[in-house]
Formats: structure tokens, C-alpha cells, sequence
């Protein structure tokens, strides 16, 4: 999820756990340890040549946590006048609310690493949620300010508590809602995943099927309130990587890109990928451009892509396209 909203949700564990009866150092330095998994960000040039470094990667892993909070506890503790043991405690749940928040999204994060590599993702929330940005900008703001006015404790500790339990609230119906939606939608042919959007009656409900070195793929938008069906789009691509050069159409120059190992590193967190194929025109440096971006990640029409420039004869060139808009939705 966004810093906002690990700010916010950072907050709420440190004041359960009695940070405030220690100092404001014990709090900021919860607060540092919520966000520090994303610290990972500063690394992502070389996470295509080590892709351990990438977003999402051994940062976002318990025992990474546990090692860091560590450290940092013994050099900090002494100078803000804090015990290790208090301060550790501060700092790993502070971090390990962190990794909660994104095992909630659509994107696995390796919790267990390096005992498993298995990314885990309940799939309810988006990685970026403009409204919860805005809603924790708001109690950031407004729960700092109750504080600095010394307002009233119990007041204070009921408004925490409601606020935890209506986020909890929240989550339990997104996952009823998802599962009814898995249950009512699933054919043989393609079992049906919801991926959540920003509100919470909207979904996209997407099916991935391989079969015979074809990946087809069946998606749509659906809101439960319209009353309607979601109208299913499909989308196909040749998997096998024994595709050869030349690459005159477009489905020659998408099934080639896909098994490219820049894009297979890509796309390799997401199970989900779409693509669109661009015909350059006459005297531009490639003949194709074809864009490959995940249904996990779009919002407002737009997601993150991975674009590829390619020639007829197998020759490309890669590079990241973000916020690209999209056609095919």
C-alpha cells in the first residue's frame, strides 16, 4: 500500500502496544520501522540484474524485519532513553503491520523468505487505493492534532479502537464479497478470481486458462449493485518459446515478446498479463512496440507496463512504460 496509509495504520499499532507511555523518539521511531519495507524503492535500478532487490522483494520478509529492527533497537534505544526490549517490540509490529497491509493487495509479497519463496496475497485490497490515501492524510492530521490539544484519553482511545474495528469490519466483507464472487462466476473452463478496485461493490473479475502452449485469458468489469452481468472480454497468446523470427503480425510479435526474459521477469509476481501490439509507422527505429501490463495493477484505466521495441528479425529493446493508459478495458 501507499506511505500514507502504512503512516496511518503504523499509528494505530503503536498506540496499541503503549508507545505513548515511553516518548515521542519511540513513536517516530515506529512509525520510520511501519514504512521501512519500502525503503526498497531506492534499490529498483539494479533489481533487473538481481531481482531479489525488486519492490516487494527479501524487505518485505519477516526475518529482514526482525534483523533490522534489532540492530537499529540496540544503536537507538540508549540515546532516546528507551529499552531494547521495548523498542524492538515498537519496531518489528510496527513492520510487521507493514507486511499485513500488503499481504491484503493483489500483489504476493515473500513473507516466509528465505525458508519459502511462496509470495503471499489475500487479494482484497489494491497496492494504490487513492480514497485510503485520502482517508489516512485525514486521521494522520486529525489524531496528531487531538494529541497536541491533550484531548480527552478515553475519548482518544475510543475513537483508535472504533477506527480498528471498522478496518477490520471492512476487509471481512471484501472477502465474503470476493468468495461469493469466485463461488458465482467459475465455469470448468476458467475459474474466476475478483480483483478488487478502489471502492468496494467494484470488481474485476478475471480467469487465466493454459492449455496446449495457449494462455487465454477472460475478464470484465463487474458492480454489484448494477444489477447486471459482467460482459467477459478475452484476450489469448501463443506461450511457447519456440517462436522464430520473422515477426510479420502482431500476434507473432506479442507471442515473442511474452517469453522474452525481461518481460517473464515482469510479469512473473502477476498471473494476470495483458498486452497491446503497436504497427510503427514507416522510418521509426522498430517495426513493432508491443506493452505488456498486468490486470492486477489497473486503475483509472491505467497500470504499469513493461514496453518492448522490436524488429522483425527478433531484435528489441526494453524498458518500463508507468502509468500507461489503457485500451482494453
Amino acid at each position: 500500500m501507499d506511505i500514507f496509509t502504512h503512516m496511518f495504520f503504523t499509528y494505530l499499532i503503536n498506540f496499541g502496544i503503549g508507545s505513548l507511555k515511553y516518548n515521542e523518539y519511540a513513536m517516530v521511531f515506529g512509525v520510520v520501522l511501519g514504512i521501512l519495507p519500502d525503503f526498497d524503492m531506492l534499490w529498483m535500478p539494479v533489481s533487473w540484474k538481481y531481482p531479489i532487490a525488486r519492490h516487494r522483494g527479501l524487505s518485505h520478509s519477516i526475518l529482514f524485519l526482525v534483523i533490522v529492527t534489532a540492530v537499529l533497537a540496540a544503536i537507538i534505544g540508549p540515546i532516546i532513553n528507551v529499552s531494547f526490549f521495548a523498542l524492538f517490540l515498537i519496531g518489528l509490529l510496527s513492520g510487521l503491520g507493514h507486511l499485513c497491509l500488503d499481504v491484503l493487495t493483489t500483489i504476493g509479497i515473500p513473507v516466509f523468505w528465505p525458508f519459502s519463496k511462496r509470495e503471499v496475497s489475500l487479494g482484497l485490497e489494491r497496492a494504490i487505493n487513492p480514497y485510503f490515501i485520502g482517508i489516512s492524510i485525514f486521521f494522520i492530521f486529525f489524531l496528531f492534532q487531538l494529541r497536541a490539544i491533550k484531548f480527552d484519553y478515553s475519548i482518544y482511545l475510543l475513537i483508535i479502537t472504533v477506527l480498528a474495528a471498522g478496518i477490520i469490519l471492512y476487509y471481512l466483507v471484501k472477502l465474503i464479497i470476493k468468495l461469493y464472487i469466485h463461488a458465482s462466476h467459475s465455469t470448468p473452463e476458467f475459474k474466476i478470481l475478483a480483483l478488487p478496485t478502489a471502492g468496494l461493490f467494484k470488481w474485476l473479475l478475471v480467469g487465466r486458462n493454459v492449455k496446449d502452449d495457449i494462455m487465454k485469458l477472460k475478464y470484465g468489469k463487474y458492480n454489484l449493485l448494477s444489477g447486471h452481468l459482467p460482459k467477459f472480454r478475452y484476450f489469448s497468446c501463443i506461450c511457447s518459446s519456440d517462436l522464430r523470427a520473422p515477426l510479420n503480425n502482431s500476434e507473432k510479435a506479442k507471442a515473442y515478446t511474452y517469453n522474452l526474459k525481461e518481460v517473464q521477469s515482469f510479469i512473473k509476481k502477476f498471473k494476470y498479463p495483458l498486452a497491446e501490439v503497436v504497427k510503427n509507422r514507416k522510418g521509426a527505429s522498430h517495426y513493432w512496440t508491443v506493452f505488456w501490463f498486468p490486470l492486477e495493477l489497473i486503475g483509472l484505466n491505467r497500470a504499469m507496463a513493461i514496453r518492448v521495441d522490436l524488429d522483425i528479425d527478433g531484435k528489441y529493446h526494453t524498458k518500463h512504460a508507468f502509468f500507461k493508459k489503457i485500451t482494453e478495458m
